[in-house]
């Protein structure tokens, strides 16, 4: 079940990719994926948002109609693969895939054939105007966040700054208190020298 995954996934991304490449977006600057070199960031974000819709969708229905079986898989070193048949039975099921019509359950327009292919473009551009404007969203979020936090402090900071107002000011009082006390021994000693 894993290589039939991994197989679709990896179609999933090439599709993502062309679909980023064609409507001008740089694949490699993604969201959620950490940019490293070769690592098409954006592909990988938007194919995490059509893996159960496209992927797995394929991989069900070939388990389920039983169109592939053991004999399609090869154990070598302990990892499993498909074998150059059971990847031709799964690129013909991602073909009938990316070829089906689909309907909206709402608006209740057929995307069928080529336009399936436009229509996920057209989901791409979506997308990455929802991701925008969730990250807009958390960007402003984020900034209140701070904002209370920053005005916490402030009230925090204000209230040792009035603390040690009157700490200083006792100490001030204190000390001006003591300064102007006259001890009588004191007195005593400034009349025997006059």
């Amino acid at each position: 079940m894993n290589a039939l995954l991994s197989f679709c996934y990896a179609l999933l991304v090439k599709e993502t990719l062309a679909a980023c490449l064609i409507v001008g977006f740089d694949p490699y600057v993604g969201l959620f994926h950490r940019p490293r070199f070769g690592r098409p960031a954006l592909a990988l974000d938007l194919a995490a948002e059509f893996r159960p819709l496209l992927a797995a969708s394929v991989v069900l229905t070939l388990v389920n109609n039983r169109e592939i079986g053991a004999s399609d898989f090869v154990v070598r070193a302990g990892a499993v693969s498909l074998t150059d048949e059971g990847r031709r039975k799964v690129l013909r099921a991602w073909e009938r895939r990316m070829t089906t019509g689909v309907k909206h359950p709402v608006f209740g327009y057929h995307v069928t054939g080529s336009t399936g292919t436009l229509f996920l473009y057209g989901i791409v551009v979506g997308a990455i105007a929802l991701l925008g404007l969730s990250l807009l969203l958390v960007g402003a979020s984020r900034t209140s966040r701070r904002g209370r936090v920053a005005r916490h402090g402030l009230k925090e900071s204000h209230r040792q700054t009035v603390a040690l107002r009157r700490e200083r000011d006792t100490l001030v009082d204190q000390r001006g208190s003591a300064q102007g006390e006259v001890r009588p021994a004191d007195v005593e000693e400034q009349s025997d020298s006059a």
